[in-house]
């Protein structure tokens, strides 16, 4: 479609001219539309060098909507410095929009943008002018039935890793996209870190947990999504992370998180593993940052009994991890059409967690 203009006698402000239209309703064919939703990702603004015009540059704005738990698009804002500046103000991660008038093209999948873009439901993409479009904060009635969507799961729980998968199998984890389930240990500050090229970017370190694994260092790059974190969360609150990265860390001597450009953090999810965590998150004492492998219970030549697992695992002394032992036992009933998550086993001499990641990674990343 073409963009409107005063050519075709439309009235840009009139709000009965335009025509709103959910996201699974979209269709390239469309025009004059508004499409309302609330923002999920949003990357910070980039200086790209035109290919057209040498010595030119452009800037672009990338952003992620949903408009019910099913439903997802993509948006790009192209334009001049200052006017794609100004745009970027008026919304922010968690906010509710109302997009007036934007473009709707067919996405270019195989398009090498794609790679450093949240995975989508829509077919579309938006195309948004700051010309001929416009962006604004949607108010009262209209934020009616979209609230609830800041807290709407991404994924299914059999698509979420434990921390002890990474921390254990850290060969066969480095350089994947994973999705974690964790509550939140420490939130650090936003700080200025200058790179290699003279740039200044934002840098905030997330710490988390979860029943699996007492500590996990997480760094996010993206000041819109630093900002979103700390607004949205607190210590103990859960989290809900898609496609983060994990890698061996050489500076942390560790393997953390990283955050990049199609990372969705979603507080709070809505989905009974959440619940759990945070009940867990809430009565349990974490150890000291520094001493969180010196527990008295990792030394494996211990044995134990099953009446004595129970015990420490309803203990808030531990964390479940901690635990390292030998237990012998007969294995009484094994429900393996069971829905919850797949036990595996750790093998002493190895010290990997069973083929359980390779198994994951080949399944969920490889297309």
């Amino acid at each position: 479609m073409a963009w409107i203009s005063d050519n075709y006698g439309f009235d840009f402000e009139d709000e009965a001219t335009y025509q709103k239209v959910s996201i699974s309703q979209l269709s390239s064919e469309l025009s004059q539309i508004v499409v309302m939703g609330m923002v999920i990702v949003k990357q910070d603004i980039r200086r790209i060098s035109s290919r057209k015009q040498p010595g030119r540059e452009r800037y672009v704005l990338n952003f992620t909507i949903r408009d019910s738990p099913s439903d997802t698009i993509n948006a790009t804002c192209w334009g001049e410095e200052s006017a794609i500046s100004v745009l970027s103000t008026a919304f922010a991660i968690g906010d509710i929009v109302k997009i007036k008038n934007p473009q709707v093209t067919e996405r270019q999948t195989e398009s090498e943008d794609e790679k450093f873009r949240p995975t989508v439901s829509s077919k579309y993409q938006l195309n948004i002018s700051p010309q001929y479009s416009e962006i604004t904060l949607c108010v009262n009635e209209e934020r009616r039935g979209y609230e609830k969507l800041l807290h709407c799961s991404m994924h299914r729980t059999s698509e979420i890793l434990n921390l002890v998968d990474i921390i254990y199998n850290s060969q066969n984890a480095e350089g994947l996209s994973v999705n974690l389930l964790v509550a939140v240990r420490r939130i650090g500050t936003i700080q200025t870190v200058k790179t290699k090229d003279g740039r200044e970017v934002k840098k905030l370190q997330l710490t988390v947990f979860d029943q699996s694994h007492p500590i996990f260092n997480i760094l996010i790059w993206e000041e819109e999504t630093a900002n979103f974190i700390t607004k949205y969360c607190s210590t103990r609150s859960v989290i809900l992370i898609s496609d983060i990265k994990v890698n061996y860390n050489n500076f942390m001597k560790e393997m953390i998180g990283t955050s990049g450009s199609a990372t969705i953090f979603t507080p709070e999810p809505e989905i009974p593993d959440a619940r759990v965590l945070y009940q867990y998150a809430m009565k349990i004492t974490l150890p000291d940052d520094g001493t969180q492998n010196e527990s008295k219970y990792a030394d494996s030549s211990i044995t134990y009994t099953i009446e004595e697992i129970l015990k420490l695992m309803n203990t808030s002394e531990i964390i479940v991890n901690e635990i390292q032992g030998t237990l012998h036992a007969m294995i009484a009933s094994f429900d393996i059409d069971s829905t919850n998550k797949i036990s595996s086993l750790r093998w002493d001499e190895i010290g990997k967690k069973a083929k359980r990641l390779k198994s994951y990674a080949s399944k969920t990343f490889v297309p």
